[in-house]
Protein backbone atom coordinates (compact mmCIF):
# COMPACT_ATOMS: atom_id res chain seq x y z
CA UNK A 1 0.00 0.00 0.00
CA UNK A 2 2.72 2.36 0.83
CA UNK A 3 4.12 1.70 -2.57
CA UNK A 4 1.25 2.23 -4.32
CA UNK A 5 0.48 5.51 -2.47
CA UNK A 6 3.78 6.87 -2.94
CA UNK A 7 3.66 6.67 -6.71
CA UNK A 8 -0.44 8.40 -7.05
CA UNK A 9 1.43 11.23 -4.82
CA UNK A 10 4.27 11.55 -7.14
CA UNK A 11 4.36 15.18 -8.39
CA UNK A 12 6.76 14.65 -11.02
CA UNK A 13 4.18 12.01 -12.70
CA UNK A 14 1.19 14.08 -11.98
CA UNK A 15 2.27 18.13 -12.12
CA UNK A 16 0.24 18.48 -8.77
CA UNK A 17 0.03 16.45 -5.77
CA UNK A 18 -3.14 14.46 -5.00
CA UNK A 19 -5.48 14.33 -1.96
CA UNK A 20 -6.24 11.75 -0.15
CA UNK A 21 -8.40 11.64 2.71
CA UNK A 22 -9.32 8.58 5.34
CA UNK A 23 -12.21 8.69 8.02
CA UNK A 24 -9.83 10.38 10.15
CA UNK A 25 -9.34 13.21 7.94
CA UNK A 26 -6.91 14.60 5.34
CA UNK A 27 -3.44 12.56 4.84
CA UNK A 28 -0.68 14.22 4.29
CA UNK A 29 2.58 14.81 2.04
CA UNK A 30 4.67 13.33 4.89
CA UNK A 31 2.13 10.32 6.12
CA UNK A 32 3.23 9.02 2.39
CA UNK A 33 6.73 9.73 2.21
CA UNK A 34 7.41 8.31 5.53
CA UNK A 35 5.16 5.18 5.19
CA UNK A 36 3.21 5.84 7.96
CA UNK A 37 -0.49 5.62 6.15
CA UNK A 38 0.68 1.56 5.60
CA UNK A 39 1.15 1.76 9.32
CA UNK A 40 -1.81 2.84 10.56
CA UNK A 41 -3.28 1.09 13.94
CA UNK A 42 -6.43 0.44 15.10
CA UNK A 43 -7.69 0.21 18.55
CA UNK A 44 -11.01 -0.57 20.19
CA UNK A 45 -13.00 -3.29 21.21
CA UNK A 46 -13.29 -6.54 18.89
CA UNK A 47 -15.80 -6.81 16.33
CA UNK A 48 -15.94 -5.31 12.80
CA UNK A 49 -13.65 -2.86 11.29
CA UNK A 50 -15.00 -0.40 8.79
CA UNK A 51 -12.84 2.74 7.19
CA UNK A 52 -13.08 4.25 3.53
CA UNK A 53 -9.56 5.71 1.92
CA UNK A 54 -10.91 8.35 -0.74
CA UNK A 55 -8.27 9.32 -3.40
CA UNK A 56 -8.62 12.28 -5.76
CA UNK A 57 -6.22 14.27 -7.48
CA UNK A 58 -6.45 17.94 -9.55
CA UNK A 59 -7.94 16.42 -12.51
CA UNK A 60 -10.62 15.82 -11.01
CA UNK A 61 -10.30 11.29 -10.90
CA UNK A 62 -10.84 9.64 -7.78
CA UNK A 63 -11.55 6.24 -6.22
CA UNK A 64 -12.60 4.85 -2.92
CA UNK A 65 -12.33 1.96 -0.95
CA UNK A 66 -14.37 0.84 2.07
CA UNK A 67 -12.66 -2.50 3.14
CA UNK A 68 -14.29 -4.59 6.28
CA UNK A 69 -11.96 -6.34 8.69
CA UNK A 70 -12.81 -8.18 11.90
CA UNK A 71 -10.63 -7.04 14.85
CA UNK A 72 -10.05 -9.19 17.85
CA UNK A 73 -9.17 -8.38 21.70
CA UNK A 74 -5.53 -8.06 22.37
CA UNK A 75 -4.15 -11.16 24.07
CA UNK A 76 -3.80 -10.37 28.02
CA UNK A 77 -2.42 -12.80 30.74
CA UNK A 78 -3.80 -12.75 34.12
CA UNK A 79 -1.15 -13.08 37.37
CA UNK A 80 -1.23 -14.92 40.65
CA UNK A 81 0.96 -16.50 43.12
CA UNK A 82 2.76 -19.68 43.06
CA UNK A 83 3.23 -21.01 46.55
CA UNK A 84 5.19 -24.45 47.77
CA UNK A 85 8.46 -25.67 49.24
CA UNK A 86 11.18 -26.63 46.45
CA UNK A 87 8.71 -25.81 43.98
CA UNK A 88 5.34 -24.57 42.92
CA UNK A 89 2.55 -24.67 40.46
CA UNK A 90 -0.02 -21.90 39.25
CA UNK A 91 -2.45 -21.61 36.44
CA UNK A 92 -2.72 -18.60 34.53
CA UNK A 93 -5.63 -17.10 32.47
CA UNK A 94 -5.09 -15.42 28.97
CA UNK A 95 -8.34 -13.90 26.78
CA UNK A 96 -8.24 -12.25 23.75
CA UNK A 97 -5.93 -13.16 20.91
CA UNK A 98 -6.27 -14.25 17.02
CA UNK A 99 -8.26 -18.04 16.69
CA UNK A 100 -5.10 -20.26 16.08
CA UNK A 101 -2.03 -21.74 17.40
CA UNK A 102 -1.53 -21.67 21.11
CA UNK A 103 0.77 -18.85 22.54
CA UNK A 104 3.87 -19.31 24.02
CA UNK A 105 4.99 -18.43 27.60
CA UNK A 106 8.25 -17.36 29.31
CA UNK A 107 9.87 -15.59 32.19
CA UNK A 108 10.92 -12.73 31.19
CA UNK A 109 12.35 -10.73 34.49
CA UNK A 110 12.81 -12.24 37.71
CA UNK A 111 13.26 -9.94 40.81
CA UNK A 112 14.04 -12.58 43.81
CA UNK A 113 13.42 -11.73 47.43
CA UNK A 114 16.06 -12.03 50.17
CA UNK A 115 17.18 -15.48 50.75
CA UNK A 116 20.27 -14.47 52.85
CA UNK A 117 20.13 -15.92 56.96
CA UNK A 118 22.89 -13.99 57.59
CA UNK A 119 23.60 -11.89 55.13
CA UNK A 120 20.97 -10.56 52.38
CA UNK A 121 21.12 -11.74 48.60
CA UNK A 122 18.36 -12.28 46.44
CA UNK A 123 17.25 -15.58 46.22
CA UNK A 124 18.12 -17.51 42.62
CA UNK A 125 15.83 -17.34 39.74
CA UNK A 126 13.76 -20.68 39.60
CA UNK A 127 13.69 -22.82 36.42
CA UNK A 128 10.62 -22.21 33.88
CA UNK A 129 8.22 -24.73 32.16
CA UNK A 130 5.01 -23.75 30.70
CA UNK A 131 2.34 -26.32 29.52
CA UNK A 132 -1.01 -24.69 27.49
CA UNK A 133 -4.68 -25.58 27.27
CA UNK A 134 -7.71 -23.35 25.75
CA UNK A 135 -7.18 -19.86 27.68
CA UNK A 136 -4.94 -21.42 30.57
CA UNK A 137 -1.09 -21.24 31.03
CA UNK A 138 -0.02 -23.30 33.63
CA UNK A 139 3.57 -22.85 34.66
CA UNK A 140 5.81 -24.85 36.64
CA UNK A 141 8.86 -23.38 38.88
CA UNK A 142 11.72 -25.49 40.54
CA UNK A 143 13.59 -23.89 42.72
CA UNK A 144 17.41 -23.75 42.83
CA UNK A 145 19.45 -26.53 44.94
CA UNK A 146 19.79 -25.43 48.49
CA UNK A 147 16.77 -23.00 48.21
CA UNK A 148 13.55 -25.39 48.93
CA UNK A 149 12.14 -21.69 50.36
CA UNK A 150 12.23 -19.01 46.95
CA UNK A 151 10.66 -15.62 47.44
CA UNK A 152 10.49 -13.21 44.53
CA UNK A 153 8.20 -11.92 41.56
CA UNK A 154 8.79 -13.69 37.98
CA UNK A 155 7.47 -11.52 35.38
CA UNK A 156 5.69 -14.04 32.97
CA UNK A 157 5.15 -12.88 29.26
CA UNK A 158 2.71 -14.59 26.97
CA UNK A 159 2.94 -14.32 22.78
CA UNK A 160 1.44 -15.32 20.07
CA UNK A 161 2.50 -16.25 16.73
CA UNK A 162 0.50 -13.08 14.94
CA UNK A 163 1.70 -9.96 14.12
CA UNK A 164 0.16 -6.58 16.11
CA UNK A 165 2.08 -4.21 14.03
CA UNK A 166 4.70 -4.51 11.67
CA UNK A 167 7.61 -6.79 12.82
CA UNK A 168 5.76 -7.09 16.39
CA UNK A 169 4.14 -10.17 17.94
CA UNK A 170 1.33 -9.99 20.05
CA UNK A 171 2.25 -9.97 23.44
CA UNK A 172 0.99 -9.85 27.53
CA UNK A 173 3.04 -9.99 30.71
CA UNK A 174 2.08 -10.45 33.85
CA UNK A 175 3.37 -10.96 37.48
CA UNK A 176 3.88 -14.30 39.25
CA UNK A 177 4.54 -13.93 43.26
CA UNK A 178 6.59 -16.72 44.39
CA UNK A 179 6.23 -17.82 47.88
CA UNK A 180 8.28 -21.09 48.84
Amino acid sequence: MHDRLRRVWDPERWGRPVQLHGDAGAVTRRDIALGTVANWAFGGLSGYLKFTVQVADAMGGSATIAPTFWMYDRIALAGGTCTGRGGCKVTLAYTGGMPGPQPTAAATVWAGANCGFTAPFACPQPAFAATYQAGLVTVVLTYQANYPATFGTLTVQITESNFCAPGVHCSSGAAVAVVG
